[in-house]
């Protein structure tokens, strides 16, 4: 279990938010939602079940936050980063060398 969202009133579901094996999301994306007075599952929503755009969507967040992939993917992405840094210096540099 990642997240439990208490209902503010008696009307509102209790939601359970929680992480399958192998789900790149850090927190999950599936959901239970709890019946507030009987304490039931009134509705699951699973993230292997959603529509494709929705999966797709969510393999984004994980992606973003740098989640996804072994160490010389994350490596490289950090590298990539760094790039216009580099690029910026060795232009000053060029343009210094050049005005001399």
């Amino acid at each position: 279990m990642t997240w439990v969202y208490w209902p503010q009133d008696n009307q509102t579901a209790t939601i359970v938010r929680y992480q399958t094996k192998g789900e790149l999301h850090p927190n999950g994306n599936n959901y239970i939602f709890l019946n507030p007075v009987s304490g039931e599952i009134s509705k699951a929503v699973y993230a292997d079940k959603v529509p494709f755009v929705m999966r797709a969507l969510n393999q984004v967040y994980p992606l973003h936050i740098g989640k996804v992939g072994i160490s010389i993917f994350r490596l490289l992405i950090f590298l990539s980063g760094l790039f216009p840094i580099f690029m910026l210096y060795t232009a000053y540099k060029y343009n210094r060398l050049k005005s001399n």
